[in-house]
């Protein structure tokens, strides 16, 4: 525990001091860990300059590769800079599926500052996510802030069921906002699919692509209408995977088209490539022009040891989409 504390201390400062770039816009070793990069803008910008933007914010999509310890710390320094702001916004997850909500609610009744009692009562041992330890940053703040603690995501077997038998599959809610985008443009359709290969290592059956594709739609509307149902009047925060977070074809986006008066924030928290010296390298890897996002922190690598580097080749295929 002591050694990721010190590492996590050693990062932070390696945050603060590279926020800003270099003289002459020249990048040195490491050319992008630490550093925070204004998308629209096209300049870095400090780390405080980021969490103003995310008090300012009605919602904050915060998205991460989820088995990345750094991303989960940042998170949460995040959720408690938009909590400082004398607001209480909620704090909406990917990681609990909706029909938990009642077993979060009552973790919370019983075990108000427990992340860990929460952990048990969800099962999250046997989620799939990666462990506890690396959430439980998020959860720790959410709890001893007192925020709202809120369920967002798609359960896999409602996913499942809308893989097999389509839209309708899905609760009537998420069917209307779906037929709200048809006919998907062909380019953006297109795009889908690719990512759905690319997460997935290229191991997909193509006759599994277009199913998945909707599945991942279903998936990007549900977590939409639960960030913006959890907006209590101090706005709600989302932690998700980069993938859900993307400003062109995401969540941000499905809010920003429901709430076109709300200020919405999408920050990206993207691993350093050596291969790829500048930010525009990483919008490649997105099969974007530009980078999907508002804001990108770029971060260290964090591969577990089965995640080989030829099948990371984008800063987050296989995982933490």
């Amino acid at each position: 525990m002591r050694s990721t504390r010190v590492a996590t201390s050693l990062f932070l400062l390696v945050l603060s001091a590279c926020a800003t770039p270099r003289a002459g816009g020249r990048h040195i070793h490491p050319p992008l860990t630490g550093k925070v990069w204004d998308v629209a803008a096209h300049r870095f910008i400090s780390w405080e300059a980021l969490e103003a933007r995310a008090r300012a914010a009605d919602f904050v999509v915060l998205g991460e590769t989820h088995d990345n310890p750094d991303h989960h710390l940042l998170q949460a320094r995040l959720v408690r800079a938009v909590a400082s702001a004398q607001r209480h916004p909620s704090v909406a997850f990917e990681m609990l599926d909706v029909e938990q909500q009642p077993i979060v609610d009552a973790a919370r009744r019983d075990h108000p500052t427990d992340p860990d009692a929460l952990a048990a009562a969800v099962d999250w041992a046997h989620s799939g996510w990666p462990a506890f330890p690396m959430y439980r940053p998020i959860f720790a703040a959410a709890m001893e802030l007192e925020l709202p603690i809120v369920a967002a995501n798609l359960s896999r077997q409602r996913a499942r069921r809308v893989m097999e038998a389509g839209a309708s599959a899905a609760d009537p809610a998420i069917q209307a906002r779906l037929h709200r985008e048809e006919p998907l443009p062909a380019a953006r359709m297109d795009a889908l699919r690719e990512e759905m290969r690319t997460s997935h290592c290229g191991a997909l059956p193509e006759t599994l692509i277009d199913p998945m594709v909707l599945a991942q739609r279903a998936r990007n509307v549900q977590l939409a209408l639960r960030l913006e149902q959890a907006d209590r009047g101090d706005g709600a925060i989302l932690i998700t995977g980069a993938g859900h977070a993307r400003t062109d074809r995401a969540v941000p986006r499905l809010v920003s088209e429901d709430r076109p008066q709300a200020t919405v924030l999408a920050v990206g928290f993207l691993e350093v490539d050596p291969e790829r010296m500048a930010p525009d390298d990483y919008a490649r890897a997105f099969g974007a022009e530009v980078l999907p996002f508002d804001v990108v922190v770029f971060t260290p690598e964090g591969a577990t040891p089965s995640t080989s580097r030829a099948g990371r080749s984008a800063p987050l295929p296989c995982r933490g989409r």
